[in-house]
């Protein structure tokens, strides 16, 4: 691998035990191969018991499967191994999720003289619920970005109001491979005999998602199947929190698939759990998911027309009208719209990966930013040292009431900077 280039170096959960995320990625390498280009999936700089890289977790399983994957997670050396870095789908926007690996995400690592692609990104989020910190983080990584494009109409939305006004709306990676790559991949598991059956995907179990499970089975006299999230951490309390029969033990994303297949009805509080109903046309109700983000679900819905077969997260099960849910879908029309939208979006894609990467300009505020991000250092870690220092050169070329100011002010943040760096590893 050290002697090789590849064409393509993608950043983005690719490593995710979350089915949505393994299917997802799977996709967009599936994609981006069609055009002849070499793909490398890169190590996130995550600690190496991370769960999700274990040998043993399903998604990595899956991934040393199907993809090249770095053999380290050494950001410097990426720029020797790749000629265009590309920022996958899902919400590598949300500042949870890319502080959780250090801004790398937002590409920083990446030299100048290599192109920087986002596909279908997400902020999963309103964006004013971000801290002004956040805002301008992303503020400025991104316009270090040569083609972004947005898996929501809000993200566009966003984007705007920073003033990039050549950012798109496309289609979440999982939509662009046809039906045949996801039936492929269920011939790599045993056969699922079962058939008839509706099938809950519930990522998040509560009450009343137990309660309409309960409901439209006795409703329409078919037993059921239920999934949980891939989260192998996360398994055994769900499965507490659900208390139902027929849970698979820990599926993987090959299972899954064969599972979506042979349902007759979906039931599920996931976005990509709806994505994959959608895929399979199966008639479904999708759950909105709050605290994983509900702006994925109401763009996609209202693109498709599908927004009547969407609950609110907090639904009351004994208010719902259960023969308007259990309508017809016209997936002739939903099928139309996809298409054309596929079209669009590999295009886009292609489009993207072809083209010469546009020139940016360097600053040295700049370059030190790039390199303040890159470090994944806190924003709350550094701005009273870099006010402590102020105040304590301040202090000595002071004199009076202002010395006096600066003297308890430095002694001040010197205290809130011991407090923020209380245990933090160097």
């Amino acid at each position: 691998m050290k002697n090789y280039k590849y064409d393509i170096g993608i950043a983005g959960l690719w490593y995710g035990q979350n089915y949505g995320s393994i299917l997802t990625y799977y996709s967009l390498v599936n994609v981006i191969r069609q055009f002849n280009k070499s793909v490398l999936m890169l190590e996130p700089p995550l600690p190496d018991n991370w769960y999700e890289l274990q040998k043993t977790s399903h998604s990595r399983i899956f991934a040393e499967k199907h993809y090249n994957i770095s053999s380290s997670c050494n950001l410097k050396s990426y720029n020797k191994l790749c000629n265009t870095f590309l920022l996958g789908s899902d919400q590598v926007f949300n500042p949870w999720i890319y502080n959780s690996v250090k801004n790398f995400f937002l590409l920083p690592f990446v030299d100048k003289n290599h192109k920087k692609i986002a596909y279908a990104a997400s902020f999963g989020h309103k964006f004013k619920n971000f801290s002004k910190h956040e805002k301008r983080k992303i503020k400025h990584c991104i316009k270090n970005f040569d083609f972004i494009s947005l898996r929501e109409n809000s993200g566009v939305e966003i984007m705007n109001n920073f003033g990039f006004k050549n950012t798109e709306q496309v289609l979440d990676p999982i939509f662009l491979s046809d039906i045949s790559t996801y039936e492929n991949l269920i011939k790599e598991t045993k056969p699922i005999e079962k058939q008839g059956y509706i099938l809950n995907y519930i990522l998040d179990p509560h009450k009343n998602r137990r309660d309409l499970i309960l409901k439209f089975s006795e409703k329409i006299g078919k037993d059921y199947i239920n999934i949980l999230d891939g989260m192998s951490d996360k398994f055994e309390d769900n499965k507490a929190k659900l208390d139902l029969n027929n849970i698979l033990n820990k599926p993987d994303a090959q299972e899954v698939l064969a599972y979506y297949k042979n349902s007759d009805f979906v039931i599920t509080d996931s976005f990509h759990g709806m994505c994959l109903a959608i895929i399979f046309n199966k008639p479904f109700i999708a759950i909105k998911n709050n605290r994983r983000g509900v702006s994925r679900f109401n763009s996609l819905s209202g693109l498709l027309n599908i927004t009547d077969r969407l609950l609110e997260d907090d639904f009351n099960p004994d208010n719902i009208n259960m023969d308007a849910l259990l309508k017809d879908i016209n997936y002739d029309s939903i099928n139309n719209v996809l298409n054309k939208e596929k079209i669009k979006s590999i295009n886009w894609l292609k489009t993207a990966i072809e083209a010469p990467s546009q020139k940016h300009k360097i600053s040295l505020y700049g370059f030190i930013l790039d390199k303040y991000y890159q470090s994944g250092i806190e924003y709350n870690y550094i701005l009273p040292l870099f006010q402590y220092l102020k105040c304590s050169l301040l202090k000595f070329i002071t004199f009076g009431k202002l010395k006096e100011h600066y003297l308890e002010k430095s002694a001040r943040l010197y205290e809130i900077y011991k407090s923020e760096t209380k245990g933090l590893k160097s």
